[in-house]
């Protein structure tokens, strides 16, 4: 009986190991950066990101707005150029703080539901599509453009 119960012991301990294992090798996602939200999140240094980048079209918002913010984490003031369908504004952000992006588009080819490119400048070039959303559904249907 005794050697019966060592062999059921080492089979658990074998087990436990072997389930464990599992959340040693994983990744843990909840640690992972992402975006939370309908429009676009990109690192554009270690302490320099763009977040929610979206662009609303329609409704209070004629053509389209550029709409998202430049989040600095730095210890210094920096500048992020954005541009949008040959629309741009210069963001310019100071150290640990965040700047809302907010400027008109007079000429989007791109209707809501696709996607349109974004160039972002800083410390180099990168061009991502952003979401082009209906300014006439929820929630967006309660904002007004920037003044």
């Amino acid at each position: 009986m005794p050697r019966r119960a060592a062999r059921l012991g080492a089979l658990a301990a074998a087990a436990v190991l072997s389930l464990s294992a599992c959340g040693w090798s994983s990744p843990i996602r909840t640690q992972e950066m992402y975006a939370p939200s309908d429009g676009i999140r990109l690192d554009l240094a270690e302490d320099v990101r763009v977040e929610n980048l979206i662009v609303l079209t329609g409704g209070n918002f004629a053509d389209g707005w550029v709409l998202g913010s430049v989040a600095n984490d730095r210890n210094t003031e920096v500048t992020v150029t954005v541009e949008v369908a040959g629309a741009s504004e210069d963001v310019t952000v100071a150290p640990g703080t965040a700047e809302e992006v907010a400027f008109e588009v007079a000429s989007l080819d791109e209707p809501a539901g696709a996607m349109t490119p974004a160039t972002l400048v800083f410390e180099g070039t990168a061009t991502r599509d952003v979401p082009v959303l209906d300014a006439e559904l929820s929630p967006y249907d309660v904002a007004e453009p920037p003044r």
